[in-house]
Formats: C-alpha cells, structure tokens, sequence
C-alpha cells in the first residue's frame, strides 16, 4: 500500500508530465529539480510506477529501465558508465558508456562499450521516435556475471513491472486520443462517441487498463518468493491490453488510423515495441502456461490472464 496520500500523488503525477516534455537528454536533471530522490525514498514502490506511467503516457524514450535494472542487480554498475542490453536490445547509443550489461531472463553478463561499439545498428525502423539499438551479441565479448539466480529473476521481474507501468501509460494516451477523435468527428450529423460499437470499444479498453493497473498492485505486493511469476503475469497482461487498446484505438479513428495524420500511430508503435521487450506476451503466455503445468502456484488469478 502506497503510503503518500492522494492529493501528494495527484501533484507528483503532475510534476511528471512536465519533466518528459523536454529532451530525454535533461530528463535525470529535471527529476532531480524535482526532488526525486525524495519521492524514491519515502516510497520507492509508487515512485517507480508514475515514473513510469508518465514516460508511457508521453510516449517518451530514455534510459531510465537501466537504472531500474542496475539498482536491482546491485552490482555497483552506475547508468552514468554503464548501459544495460535487454536481449539484444539497448535503449540508446553506447558511446557515453564504459560497460554493457547483458541481461537475460535467467543470466547476465557483462561486455565493454569498446568491443560492442561496431557491432551496434538503430532499431527505430519501426518505432521511429525510440532512440532503441541492436547489439549483435555473437560478435562482443562477454564475461558473465557471477550471480545468484534468483538476484538476476529479480532484475528481470523489476524491468517488467516497470515495464507494465510504463505500457499502461501509453495506453492511457491512446484512450485520450480516441475520445478527442471521436467526441471531434461527426457521421451522420452525430459524434462517434454516440455510436453504440463505438462506446462499446471505448469501455472495453478503459476495463482492461484498469485490470492490468490492478494486477500490476497485486504484482508490487506479491510475495519476493513469487515476485519473479508475478511480474511475469504483469507484463502479459499489459502486452494482452496494449494489443486490445491499440486494435480499437486504430478502427475508432477510421481510415486516419492507418496514416501519419493522426499521432495514434505514436501508441501504437511505442506500445508494441514495449510489450516486445523482456517477452512479449504471447512469449509469457506460453511461459506462464508451462510454469501452471510444471505445478507453479500462481501469485494471482491466473483466470484473469
């Protein structure tokens, strides 16, 4: 349970949407203006997840997730030196940084910036205002790290709980710009919004953001030693909504939503870039259902999944 009121989370969240109005590059500054450390320190819990919402909800890019993972790996890698690959994935250029993180599901390992350097190439073909890399692993180097399993599960199910908060926020976004649209737009001398498919798509996605904002609560409260499934059940329900969200928020806007013209196309390909990372969800999914057969008790409903 959170333990700021709501009115002080009410002013936080608003605080947020101001700091990713600027460049990515003045978004640590703006926190600390902010006096994050503050927030972090009296509830590290609740900080996280409206950082992380207002990044989605600004379909915003930066490297904020390796400074999650670091902390949780508590290796003593700092985010001004060190960047972190998820898979093959980094979440912005190397050449700032001295080290590389590899971070996979059960292992890490660590690589220097020098070796990956020629071996790093732009991912933004699909998501044109990420700042994402690819890192071909098969040509760096790499030593691993000499970790605990359950220390690097742990990395893994924090990455995905961030991950869930900042999906829910581009979700949010999406959801805005429908009912802006169709509240906007007229057909037959009538708004979208009275269309009865219309409200009927609308509710459908409110309610399953709702739900994964839900099981994201139920995942931050979950047990340590199930922590790591718990994540695991977060970040498939928010790919599953995004997928949902992003489906309606496409065929409310009509012919529009397959175009440049509106800027849905901004949630949609942030979203799905996102649900992408640290397993997708039709990837959990699968996971999930062996991990129910192989005996594991699930730390939530899994009914809901």
């Amino acid at each position: 349970m959170s333990v700021l009121d709501a009115e002080t989370t009410a002013t936080i969240r608003a605080s947020l949407e101001q700091v990713f109005v600027g460049e990515p590059s003045a978004i640590t500054d703006a926190l600390g203006e902010l006096g994050w450390s503050e927030v972090v320190e009296a509830d590290p819990v609740t900080a996280q997840t409206l950082l992380f919402g207002a990044q989605g909800r600004a379909l915003a890019a930066s490297r904020l997730l390796d400074e999650v993972a670091l902390a949780a790996l508590d290796e003593g890698f700092t985010v001004d030196r060190t960047a972190v690959a998820y898979g093959d994935i980094l979440l912005g250029a190397v050449e700032d940084v001295d080290t590389i993180v590899l971070l996979d599901v059960d292992r890490a390992a660590v690589a220097t910036a020098a070796d990956a350097g020629t071996h790093v190439r732009s991912s933004s073909g699909f998501d044109p205002g990420g700042s994402w890399q690819v890192l071909d692993r098969a040509e760096v180097p790499s030593v691993p790290l000499e970790l605990d399993p359950d220390a690097v599960a742990a990395a893994v199910a924090a990455v995905r709980l961030a991950l869930t908060a900042e999906i829910i926020g581009a979700c949010e976004t999406a959801l805005e710009m429908c009912v802006r649209h169709t509240t906007a737009r007229e057909q037959y001398g009538r708004p979208l919004a009275t269309f009865q498919v219309v409200r009927h798509a609308l509710a459908e996605s409110h309610a399953a953001v709702e739900l994964t904002r839900a099981t994201l609560t139920g995942a931050q409260d979950a047990d340590p030693a199930l922590a790591p499934l718990a994540a695991r059940v977060a970040k498939h329900r928010a790919g599953a909504t995004h997928a949902l969200v992003m489906r309606h928020a496409i065929q409310v806007h009509g012919a529009m939503g397959l175009t440049l013209e509106s800027d849905v196309h901004r949630a949609v390909t942030r979203a799905a870039a996102l649900d992408s990372l640290m397993g997708s969800h039709h990837h959990l999914a699968r996971q999930l259902g062996h991990d129910l057969v192989s005996g594991a008790q699930p730390p939530l409903p899994i009914v809901e999944i």
